[in-house]
């Protein structure tokens, strides 16, 4: 629980900073994409809309701001909006992680830290990456048939004290 809070006030001052010029225009796409990844590794279409949503609205103001970046990532996440079916949403979602991965390795984080992962079975053995906000692999582009597919590839940025304390797996108990 302590590491979910610390993740969304993280992500919180991230997002309210980064239209304040502290943190990277990436940075704002975080707690919306976290959202989106998780929905996915529960297999959980609906929410995976409803947090990629939030994050192709936020992709527009980010744009208005001069955020070149965002552009992109608001197209992917309105791409998993308007997916007919999880596999289309998890394609979309690939585009959306190739792209804020992209950033964040270029730019870094201004605060924070998130675990790049790497499935290579995803898309016929081709592979995928994604990020999380944590080290505990929950794969997006299985879900449950094979949530913990994968590999932590690298971690980028400082973790804010405490970060890491306690992660905790939403799926724990839950027979995954």
């Amino acid at each position: 629980m302590k590491s979910f809070i610390l993740s969304i006030v993280f992500s919180v001052f991230a997002w309210s900073a980064a239209f304040a010029g502290g943190v990277g225009h990436t940075e704002f796409a975080l707690l919306p994409y976290f959202k989106i990844q998780n929905a996915l590794a529960s297999d959980d279409l609906a929410s995976a809309k409803r947090a990629a949503s939030s994050l192709a609205e936020s992709g527009q103001a980010c744009s208005a701001n001069g955020g070149s970046c965002c552009e992109g990532v608001g197209a992917d996440a309105a791409a998993i909006v308007e997916s007919a079916d999880i596999a289309s949403a998890r394609i979309a979602f690939k585009e959306l992680s190739d792209k804020l991965i992209a950033v964040i390795e270029e730019d870094g984080l201004v605060h924070g830290q998130v675990y790049k992962m790497y499935c290579p079975m995803a898309f016929d053995n081709t592979g995928a990456a994604w990020i999380q906000d944590n080290e505990n692999l929950l794969n997006p582009y299985y879900g449950a048939s094979m949530l913990r597919c994968g590999m932590q590839q690298a971690a980028i940025g400082k973790p804010v004290e405490g970060q890491n304390d306690q992660a905790e797996d939403p799926h724990a108990g839950h027979g995954h």
